[in-house]
């Protein structure tokens, strides 16, 4: 059977086109480092492809999630040291002004004292952080204590104005770190009275003095003085838990990077081409380019007579 000059000619035509595609290809890939263009290249391969960089922005999510948690805790546990220091230091100031012996100087001086420390306590119970009140609980943008207005005992209000419930966040698939604590835990707990219910009570204490109506200021400071050490222990708890939270974190951001780094070698090795390979397929499909026009120019040649030969 003869082969007509046409349909040589569309059996040269659909090779040259083949080549051609083939090289475009092997030259993009090469020029891009991409072995997926569009997911029609390879299906399979650009849905892992998907599922790869949607790990990766899984990951740095919770990585930027526990620094921003780091710098919260790092706070919360700074505030938490000072208001430990402060009951401390009340406890040594109350204990200074016991005794018949002191004047009412002395002890309008340490009862000045006393009322400075529990002011800055109830400034640290308020600490915010980034617009966020990181002791009042859920209810993170109320302010978890109040004073009252001048002149109405007691100074500082003591009802909570937060939650009671805290709130946490997710730093990894299945593991969460709290954010928000609860400032009544800190400040009363289980205690017949908070804090600045025992300041005011040992600052009365204090004022109290040794009087013809009052012997002695001994058992209301004694008293006021074991509540403060209650108060200590109960934060000490609190922050030793903290500070489990924040080794928790330690330990789990150079995981999160070793994880970051293994989901974005396995998406490189699915996008990726080897270069090598690729520039080695760009050179075959020139070559076969290349003998296709070769070929297609030396069919043209060919005359009428070649045919009725």
């Amino acid at each position: 059977m003869r082969v007509t000059f046409n349909a040589q000619y569309r059996d040269l035509q659909v090779g040259i086109d083949r080549s051609s595609e083939t090289l475009l290809e092997m030259q993009r890939q090469v020029s891009s480092g991409k072995r997926i263009s569009k997911p029609s290249d390879d299906p399979a391969s650009a849905s892992a492809a998907v599922t790869g960089r949607n790990d990766i922005t899984r990951i740095e999510r919770y990585t930027q999630t526990a620094d921003s948690v780091t710098s919260r805790l790092t706070v919360i546990d700074t505030v938490l040291s000072d208001i430990t220091d402060k009951l401390s230091q009340a406890r040594s100031t109350g204990l200074a002004a016991s005794g018949s012996q002191k004047t009412e100087v002395e002890r309008e001086a340490a009862a000045q004292t006393l009322t400075g420390l529990r002011d800055a306590i109830f400034d640290d119970l308020n600490t915010s952080f980034n617009g966020i009140y990181v002791f009042a609980g859920t209810a993170s943008s109320t302010k978890p204590y109040d004073r009252n207005p001048v002149g109405t005992p007691p100074a500082i209000n003591p009802t909570y104005q937060g939650s009671s419930d805290e709130a946490e966040v997710d730093v990894d698939t299945g593991r969460s770190v709290k954010v928000t604590y609860n400032g009544e835990s800190l400040a009363k707990g289980s205690a017949a009275n908070d804090i600045f219910t025992v300041f005011d009570n040992l600052i009365a204490a204090v004022r109290g003095g040794s009087t013809v109506t009052t012997p002695s200021n001994q058992p209301g400071i004694e008293a006021a003085v074991a509540d403060l050490k209650t108060a200590i222990d109960r934060i000490s708890t609190s922050q030793t838990r903290l500070g489990t939270q924040m080794k928790t974190l330690e330990e789990l951001k150079p995981q999160l990077a070793e994880m970051k780094l293994q989901a974005q070698t396995r998406l490189d090795k699915t996008e990726n081409v080897d270069m090598a390979e690729a520039i080695s397929g760009m050179t075959q499909a020139e070559t076969a380019y290349r003998a296709a026009l070769g070929a297609a120019g030396t069919t043209t040649k060919t005359s009428l007579m070649d045919f009725i030969r």
